[in-house]
């Protein structure tokens, strides 16, 4: 690590899973809340945008959120210049 790194930045991964973004929480989880969690844990832009896309709906667990972040990664169609 190079100087000036914290050893905070250092504890997260360079390629976080969705359990590490959703770890602390107790399903099943709204998806305000899901966004909520994920700012809190600092998610790059892109991953928010795919999360901030999934039906509104009281997610069961990480397998169903999964799910439903599938479909939205297959079925968006990113728009030039956004």
């Amino acid at each position: 690590m190079g100087p000036g790194v914290t050893a905070a930045r250092r504890s997260v991964p360079a390629g976080p899973t969705w359990a590490a973004v959703f770890d602390d929480l107790e399903w099943p989880l709204e998806r305000w809340q899901l966004l909520v969690a994920a700012d809190g844990y600092g998610v790059s832009p892109h991953v928010r945008d795919l999360l901030a896309q999934v039906p509104e709906h009281r997610y069961a667990s990480l397998a169903e959120l999964e799910r439903a972040l599938g479909v939205v990664a297959t079925t968006t169609t990113r728009i030039p210049g956004r």
